[in-house]
Formats: C-alpha cells, structure tokens, sequence
C-alpha cells in the first residue's frame, strides 16, 4: 500500500518541470524540502518518494563569477533527471560559509544577478549545461549590502517565468536581520520561505530548550546568527508570526515552511532544534490548515535520510 501511494504520488508530479514549481504555490499543497550539500549524489536520492523539494546548497560566492561549493558534483543531466521525476530543484546562496556581505554597489549587485539568472536559471542555464534549476534560494546568514536590488533585479527577470521561484531561508526571528531589508517591505516578491526554527531557542520548536538571560546564552546552548543579535528573552513558536505576515504579503503571499534538523546530528549542540517527529506533530497541528502553511524543511538530505523513517513520518503529519 505504502508503496503504490508512493508510486501514485509520483506519477501526479511527473508534469512539466513548470508545473511542478508552480504547485508549491496551490492552496492546500504541502511538501518535504531537504537542502542537500552533497552528502551522496543528488541523483542517488532523486528517486526518494518522501522528498519533493532539493535546494542545492551552496553558491558560496557572488563576487566576479558565481562559485559553488558541493561536497559532490552536481550536472546538468542529474537536474533534469530529478526534475524529470517530479522534483522541484532550487539553487541556494549563502550558507555558513559565505563571508563576502553582498555588494559594493547597487549596479553591482544589479549585474550578480543578471549573471546568476544567465548561469543556473533561464537566461541560459549554462553552468549546468542548458538545464536550468527551478529556482533560487537565499539562506544569507550575515548583513548584506545591496540586497535590496539584487532581488528586485531577480523579480524583474522572473517576469516572464511565472513558475520561477524565488524563496529565502530566515532564521525564525521576524524580520531575520540579515534579511530585513526584503523582508519586511517585499515578503510578496517570495513565492516561499525555508524558516529555520533551529539553532535559535527563543523561537524554535519547544523541546528541551533551556532557559537564557536577556543579554547572553546560558551555559552551554548558543543561538542562531539572528538569535545571537535580537536577545530575546521569552521562548516562543512563532510560525503563527510568519503566516499571518506571509498571509498579508503582496502582491504574492508565500508559503511558509518549517525548517527542522534532520537529525540530532544536524545542529551544532545538543538541545538546538532537532525534535522526534511526535513533538514535531504537536507543534505543527494548530498550523496544518492555514492556507500559507507549505510544508516542512529540513537540514540537510544526509542526516534526514539515515534517520530511519523521519521523512516518512514528517509525510504523515503533513497528511501526504
């Protein structure tokens, strides 16, 4: 039965690779996003039933020409043949390593992204050989310059490719201050949002979060980046936050996606956001119906795939 519901699943992506972009936009619609960075081939997990979304991690520089960094390599073939199985495949920014803060200039920031657009996405796709990705992710987790017209730049291009999509990946803090400059006045240039509620116990998922002062961690626990700056004291959930900003956004309103280790491993520290899929359930049952609701996210395909039946479970709770 698991098996024929898996293969039936499949068969009602298998679309254009337009169309499968485009459902992470449909009322009531939700999926399974893994960023992967090369913990095994992608088209060794393409074939995972459990997964709809991949967000290739990551385009570690943005300065002169784009350079990735995976741990393996990716090719074009391997894009298409996941996209030709139903997946949506994003591109990712940033990430942990990333250390360059952007753009000198708005004209230069203007160009990175005409040059992205060139390279992985429509305008030619001609690092991966003509197969481009569905679209771009921003996980920046540091202060940017000029992102504010390298995105409007990126919308602009996506113009005439409806179906392109453009996400970004917050910490859970609202707005993430890294990202505040196109968060708070153009969360509607997004068609979804990767929100990392770990790493970040003031406004993670409960569970066994310990206590912390108004200035500093307590001992042994560190926030995220955006937790670290914002010292908040009051532990809180606040995915009901960012689906009623997403739900008011223009002139599109995103999906939101809970962001969640795969894995214990997959957190610096014990304690920083991973959670057993039956707590996850109770987190996440308030929030399941709401319209903006988009899935669950989850760092990284490695540590989520040796879970045992994680992601099986992560299906369950979201009625797939």
């Amino acid at each position: 039965m698991v098996m024929l519901k898996s293969l039936l699943y499949s068969a009602a992506l298998l679309a254009s690779v337009q169309g499968v972009a485009a459902s992470v936009l449909k009322d009531g619609t939700k999926m399974v996003a893994t960023y992967w960075d090369g913990s095994g081939s992608l088209s060794s997990f393409c074939s995972n039933a459990d997964i709809d979304i991949f967000q290739l991690s990551f385009v570690t520089s943005l300065k002169g020409t784009p350079d990735v960094s995976f741990g393996y390599p990716v090719t074009g073939p391997e894009i298409k043949q996941c996209q030709d199985q139903g997946k949506t495949i994003l591109l990712s920014f940033g990430g942990e390593t990333y250390q360059e803060g952007g753009w000198d200039t708005p004209e230069e920031a203007q160009n990175m992204a005409q040059k992205v657009w060139d390279m992985y996405g429509p305008g030619g796709a001609t690092y991966f050989g003509g197969n481009a990705v569905n679209g771009f992710d921003f996980d920046f987790e540091m202060a940017m310059n000029n992102l504010l017209p390298f995105t409007e730049k990126l919308n602009e291009l996506k113009r005439g490719h409806p179906h392109f999509l453009l996400t970004a990946a917050p910490q859970c803090q609202y707005p993430d201050q890294n990202l505040a400059s196109i968060l708070t006045d153009h969360l509607g240039w997004f068609d979804a949002l990767f929100v990392q509620f770990y790493n970040n116990p003031e406004c993670g998922i409960p569970g066994g979060y310990g206590r912390r002062s108004t200035e500093e961690p307590s001992s042994g626990l560190s926030g995220g980046p955006s937790a670290r700056r914002s010292h908040l004291a009051k532990r809180e959930f606040n995915l009901g936050t960012w689906l009623e900003q997403a739900s008011q956004a223009t002139p599109k309103s995103p999906k939101i996606f809970v962001g969640v280790p795969g894995s214990a491993a997959g957190t610096p520290s014990a304690n920083m956001g991973y959670v057993v899929p039956s707590l996850l359930q109770t987190a996440l049952l308030p929030f399941i119906g709401h319209a903006n609701m988009g899935g669950v996210s989850v760092w990284e395909v490695g540590y989520a795939t040796s879970n045992g039946d994680f992601l099986p479970q992560l299906r369950g709770i979201l009625g797939l």
